[in-house]
């Protein structure tokens, strides 16, 4: 896999193109560009024009496949007991 530097997670990640994304994540590629109109995702475009998607991006707790879902995490905090 490629690695690029995610301008958002602030570190190299891997990253992949749209395809193989929306197939790993199990959507369609219509919902991964949705996602990233959304700034749902991190991408770097590649020099050719390409779009790549940050691996990083898909696993961290923001992360959402359904509308909604990304506020009810970012939202979430944890429960501290005395």
């Amino acid at each position: 896999m490629p690695t690029y530097f995610c301008m958002e997670c602030c570190r190299t990640t891997e990253h992949l193109n749209v395809t193989r994304v929306a197939q790993f994540v199990g959507v369609t590629r219509a919902t991964m560009y949705n996602w990233i109109k959304k700034a749902q995702v991190h991408t770097v475009v590649h020099p050719s024009g390409r779009i790549l998607v940050c691996t990083s991006s898909l696993l961290t707790p923001g992360f959402a496949r359904f509308p909604g879902e990304r506020a009810a995490a970012l939202a979430w905090q944890p429960q501290v007991r005395p």
